[in-house]
Formats: C-alpha cells, structure tokens, sequence
C-alpha cells in the first residue's frame, strides 16, 4: 500500500456505503485515524494505562463491526463513540471491582508469578460471572451481552424483541441492579 498522508484521508463515510469493508480500507481507516483516536482516548480516559486498553478494544471492534457502519455520520464520530463505550465498560470495570484491573507493577517481578496470578484472578471473576450470568432469565441476559458487549444501540435491541425503548432500558437496569447487588453481597 502507498504511503498516505493523514490529511488526505478520503471521505469513508462515502466509500463505505458504497462498498463492503475489507482488509485494505480497515488499514487506510487505521492509519488515518489511530493517532486521533489515540489522544482522544488519553483525555477520555484520563489514565494512560485505561486510554492504552480502550484503545486495543476499539480496535478490535473496529475489525469485527466495520460492516455495522452506516455511514450516516463521519466515521470519526463513529470511532469516537466507540472509544466512549469502551472507556466507560474500562471505568465501570474499575468502579465495581478494582481487582480485575491490578496494573503489571503491582506484582512481583517474576513473570511465572505474574502469569499465575492474572490467570487466578480471571478464573476466579469468570466463575463468578459466569455463574450469576446463568442466574439471569432470558431476554434480560441477552439484552446485557448484546448492549455491553456487542455495543448494540437500545434501539437496535428493542426492534430485535420487540419491545419498546423504555422496556429495554428498564429491563438492563433491573438486570445490572441484580447482578450488582448479587456481587457485593458475594464479597461481604
């Protein structure tokens, strides 16, 4: 691929409504936009090491949702809320139970340790999350996956079951409220 300059991305909104994304217009899109939506992650955030992983999540959700892009609006507005989702899920994540964040330089040096301990605090908050995920009766739990970690829009999800937008959002705060409720009352 030629080199390209950033000022003279072209106008993917256009191209992408035109045509399916694929590895070539992921790379310009990439290049054109990963040094914005770097600094704009850093502010979001307001912690390197939170705008560093919720920069790698929306990367990753660039990939996989590229083709959910309607192109209604720029796509920096898009990659923007991307950043948005991702760093709040980063934030409440942190708010509800700092250990499943504990930074690198708070265990020992060696890396044998530091691989043991990050797998033992991951399966132990994956257990328990999976465990009170099951809990949850259906659509609830289906209606929390999709909006938390598929980015599905409350929209999106009232049309898909058929229900109205205020049902929804009811529906995930009763369901955030059980599981929030259920976690504290686990670490008491």
């Amino acid at each position: 691929m030629t080199e390209m300059k950033k000022d003279t991305c072209p106008d993917f909104a256009s191209i992408l409504k035109d045509t399916d994304p694929d590895d070539k217009i992921l790379e310009q899109i990439i290049h054109c936009f990963y040094e914005q939506l770097k600094v704009f992650a850093n502010w979001k955030c307001k912690s390197t090491h939170q705008a560093q992983d919720t920069l790698q999540d929306t990367m990753l959700t660039l990939m996989t949702s590229l083709s959910s892009y309607r192109g209604d609006a720029p796509l920096n507005s898009w990659l923007k809320k991307l950043v948005v989702s991702s760093c709040s899920r980063m934030k409440r994540g942190r708010k509800n139970n700092p250990n499943l964040h504990v930074e690198y330089d708070d265990f020992s040096t060696s890396s044998e340790t530091v691989d043991q301990d990050m797998k033992l605090v991951i399966s132990e908050q994956s257990d328990k999350l999976f465990k009170l995920l099951d809990t949850i009766d259906e659509p609830n739990r289906s209606l929390l996956l999709l909006h938390e970690g598929e980015d599905y829009s409350i929209q999106e999800l009232a049309k898909r079951y058929e229900l109205t937008s205020e049902a929804v959002k009811s529906r995930l705060k009763r369901t955030r409220a059980k599981m929030r409720e259920t976690l504290l009352q686990a670490q008491a």
